[in-house]
């Protein structure tokens, strides 16, 4: 199961926040009961709900990189898109796996440390460097920046096609 590490902060408030629901709901998805007859259903909600609240993290720390003029946001947009990407096509491999029960498991352990793996190596690398970039700077005027969902609250309903990550 993958937790919070201090190591994995970088000292921006509602970035930090935004990782720790990250790995909340990477946690959650490990907590599922495999041998409850709802559980496939239940790990395609949870990875729904990650998958929504990525796109929409990602959406927010780059505007919060723009708002910055960080140098580095074009590549670090472009490291989000591909992930997203491969968020899809993660999704269309659990989806073919949801007729045989003996591969329900398995693609919770595919969901879990593919997006963990990646999370962590982002964070430790990519919003390290950006948080080195911005305990330095002043904003640049622009637009307030989004309210952000509580833990608790509602993920935006994906169909499964999920459109917004393409």
């Amino acid at each position: 199961m993958f937790a919070w590490k201090t190591e994995f902060a970088v000292n921006i408030p509602a970035i930090d926040r935004d990782h720790k629901n990250l790995v909340k709901i990477l946690s959650q998805i490990g907590l599922l009961d495999a041998a409850q007859p709802d559980f496939f259903p239940q790990l395609l909600e949870q990875a729904k709900r990650l998958i929504a609240y990525t796109v929409w993290h990602f959406e927010r720390e780059e505007a919060f990189m723009g708002r910055y003029g960080y140098t580095g946001l074009r590549d670090h947009k472009a490291m989000h898109e591909a992930f997203n990407r491969g968020c899809l096509q993660l999704f269309r491999e659990m989806m073919a796996m949801e007729n045989d029960p003996n591969q329900h498991q398995a693609a919770r352990i595919l969901l879990g440390e593919t997006v963990s793996d990646w999370l962590k190596a982002h964070i430790l690398v990519e919003d390290r460097a950006f948080a080195d970039f911005y305990h330095g700077k002043t904003p640049v005027p622009t637009h307030p920046p989004a309210s952000q969902p509580s833990a608790s609250a509602a993920m935006p309903d994906l169909p499964l096609g999920l459109p917004r990550i393409c």
